[in-house]
């Protein structure tokens, strides 16, 4: 099964950093994995729609291209990021991603 882990979190010492290096060791030899870590990939999580970036051109933008590939690519996603007062950061608007 091709697994692809969506991970963020800015500090590479912390609890989720913990949890990552766990799934990582758990998950069957049988998996393809690949980590996209949108913290050290600088991902900018703002949607943005104007003239230059229209909404039903945002499946075809091709800054994004890459991780929709991943996307496509993967049978399973396990996203690993912390809850912060109840909710996602910032970096965790994946929707954008879609």
């Amino acid at each position: 099964m091709k697994t692809l882990i969506i991970y963020a979190h800015p500090n590479d010492k912390s609890y989720n950093a913990s949890i990552l290096e766990t799934v990582k060791e758990n998950l069957s030899s049988r998996h393809e994995l690949k980590i996209l870590d949108l913290y050290k990939e600088k991902f900018d999580p703002v949607l943005r729609f104007d003239t230059t970036h229209r909404r039903r051109d945002l499946a075809h933008d091709e800054a994004m291209k890459d991780y929709r590939d991943l996307m496509i690519w993967a049978d399973q996603l396990i996203f690993i990021f912390p809850i912060w007062w109840s909710g996602m950061g910032m970096l965790h608007c994946y929707h954008y991603i879609l």
